[in-house]
């Protein structure tokens, strides 16, 4: 599909959830919300922010590692401000992933970075889901439906089984298929499968773990630090149990940066608690806004990066 008609689809739907969103709740009391946030605690969720972009950025220095490609946490930590700003400028979902791996081209490879991009991206997911399934029914039972409750569960347990299958696929089987795209497909399954084992090893897995709290509790402490002072009634087990579900629909590729799905996704969420939509919304808008100005960073590294000695070679 050609690169314009991909852009127009993705802003359509953007715009599609949007139209949704702003059916239910009045654009001018989101508005009005935003207007009266304290400053003291838009300071206070930024540096939160902050802090799960550093986890993030030693994630994905951990996962290169295993996959054999050193570099140090500090060319991490950059070329991860430098993906998350591209992710929040560029139409594709993937964007940020493709400029860090032409950042770290010449020092690691563009194929073994983007391999590492995918693993991050699926380790991250596994992560959120797990925490879905882990929480969901010690936070949620009595608040929401038992059959909202199983329907999620179900859904999310048939995703982390997806997500750790390639480890059980080996190269050899994919010999097995005559149709040639099944064949590269089980071959790129493959692929991903002998990363994966490289990275989830016992011996290491307690720092896996380690990286994917750090990167992942602190945007649902963002999102926590923002209910709270518009007043939700929610624990952080609450938010915890449900924040990932905004989380993966951001992580569809089929709108502008997230923006729409992410709020559509609020907007559900929080309505099966019975709290306001409006604030539901206000919320993921803050979210969305503060993702970009924390990876502003990301473009300074990368409009510096021929004077920088990390990156010259970039």
């Amino acid at each position: 599909m050609n690169e314009r008609i991909k852009l127009a689809v993705r802003i359509f739907i953007s715009l599609v959830c949007f139209a949704v969103v702003f059916s239910v709740v009045d654009y001018n009391d989101v508005i009005k919300l935003v207007g009266e946030i304290n400053p003291e605690v838009i300071i206070q969720v930024l540096l939160v922010m902050l802090v799960g972009h550093v986890g993030s950025g030693l994630r994905f220095h951990f996962i290169l590692n295993k996959l054999g490609k050193k570099i140090t946490r500090k060319e991490s930590l950059k070329a991860g401000f430098v993906a998350l700003w591209f992710n929040q400028i560029l139409p594709t979902g993937m964007g940020g992933d493709v400029v860090r791996a032409i950042m770290l081209a010449k020092s690691c490879g563009r194929a073994r970075i983007i391999l590492a991009a995918f693993q991050d991206r699926i380790l991250g997911l596994m992560m959120m889901i797990l925490m879905m399934l882990c929480f969901m029914p010690i936070a949620l039972t009595g608040k929401v439906s038992t059959e909202a409750i199983v329907f999620i569960s179900i859904l999310a347990a048939a995703g982390l089984v997806a997500g750790f299958l390639p480890i059980y696929i080996r190269r050899r089987l994919c010999t097995k298929f005559g149709n040639k795209y099944i064949y590269k497909a089980c071959r790129f399954f493959a692929m991903l499968g002998y990363a994966l084992r490289r990275i989830v090893e016992p011996a290491s897995a307690y720092k896996l773990l380690a990286y994917l709290i750090l990167s992942f509790f602190p945007y649902v402490i963002y999102i926590a630090i923002l209910g709270e002072s518009f007043g939700l009634t929610m624990d952080i087990l609450e938010y915890t149990a449900l924040v990932p579900l905004m989380f993966i629909a951001m992580q569809f590729p089929i709108t502008i940066g997230g923006w729409g799905a992410r709020e559509l996704a609020a907007l559900y969420i929080f309505s099966l608690m019975g709290l306001s939509e409006e604030i539901a919304v206000t919320v993921s808008v803050l979210f969305g806004f503060g993702m970009l100005i924390t990876s502003i960073p990301g473009n300074l590294f990368w409009v510096f990066r021929k004077t920088d000695p990390d990156y010259s070679r970039a």
